[in-house]
């Protein structure tokens, strides 16, 4: 794959606000009111520390969920195995305007890397799909019957959905999940939320900024390069 998973480093000096730079989740002149939340598991100083919200908002502090703590190190981030999610608390806007963007490693077939979805619709997440023989990427942003379905499936890399645009590596993905009109609910990283309820699954996470816009395709090239350069 073009970038390489090792996506943070230098994690006092990005909680400190990164002084001598932008921040990773501001590349490519993305605006500081923009991003919602960032998380860097990847070189945190200890898992308490890799559930903080890197923007400094104050309102995105992850919970621990389900029955067991997720691992975590501060080489692979939050190393999530079956049962074992995040809490965000972040519920993206109906009209499917937000962005997302994530840096996973050794992911299982099948894995939702984050999400939240019903029943009736109103999904956003990224499902990393063993169904035919290629495999899958399935990008969520909108209605349940609608997805955005991309071979090769990867059991690491760096995925974005921005708007009804998805990215693989930095790249645009050809076709684009169908939005609704649903309303969106809360969703989790290292599983998801469906219909209130919380699903873990194996996989390791370095790195998720969320934005309550639609990046454009420069700024999702900008941070998914700074993701994997830092």
């Amino acid at each position: 794959m073009p970038f390489p998973v090792a996506c943070i480093a230098a994690a006092t000096q990005r909680r400190k606000g990164q002084n001598a730079a932008r921040p990773w989740y501001l590349s490519g002149g993305v605006a500081a009111a923009n991003c919602v939340a960032a998380y860097a598991p990847k070189g945190a100083a200890s898992f308490a520390a890799s559930l903080l919200d890197l923007t400094g908002n104050g309102n995105h502090a992850i919970d621990p969920g389900g029955a067991a703590t997720p691992a975590w190190d501060a080489v692979n981030g939050w190393k999530g195995a079956s049962g074992d999610y995040l809490t965000t608390g972040l519920i993206p806007a109906s009209d499917h305007s937000w962005s997302v963007i994530v840096c996973f490693s050794s992911a299982a077939p099948g894995a939702y890397v984050l999400g939240g979805d019903t029943t009736i619709g109103g999904r956003m997440g990224i499902l990393l799909r063993p169904d035919n023989a290629a495999g899958q990427v399935m990008y969520v942003h909108g209605t349940t019957l609608t997805p955005l379905y991309a071979a090769p499936a990867l059991s690491g890399g760096i995925l974005a959905i921005a708007g009804t645009t998805c990215y693989r590596n930095g790249v645009a993905e050809t076709g684009a999940p169908a939005p609704g009109t649903t309303a969106m609910v809360a969703v989790n990283a290292l599983g998801r939320k469906l219909d209130g309820t919380d699903y873990g699954y194996v996989v390791n996470v370095q790195a998720e900024a969320w934005y309550n816009t639609t990046l454009s395709a420069p700024q999702v090239v900008a941070v998914t390069a700074a993701m994997a350069a830092i």
